[in-house]
């Protein structure tokens, strides 16, 4: 159902097919609960030194959430 991506650490992103697989890799801190954003976003992982969960659009018929450092959100606000 979910594809997740994780943009800043490495030139090219990292793509987890499973939610265990990105915990795998990176720390939870917590757990996205705003109900002011997209209902794929609800009950997603927060992780340690990383922006997100985002919204990043469907790969095939799976939701691609994403991560990113904020040195990588910093390079799109520029």
């Amino acid at each position: 159902m979910f594809i997740y991506q994780v943009q800043g650490f490495k030139k090219s992103a990292e793509i987890f097919e499973t939610k265990e697989k990105l915990l795998a890799n990176y720390k939870q801190t917590g757990t996205h609960k705003s109900d002011r954003t997209r209902k794929e976003l609800q009950g997603q992982p927060k992780l340690s030194g990383l922006l997100g969960p985002m919204y990043n659009g469907t790969r095939g018929d799976k939701v691609v959430i994403r991560y990113e450092t904020q040195a990588e959100y910093n390079t799109y606000a520029d």
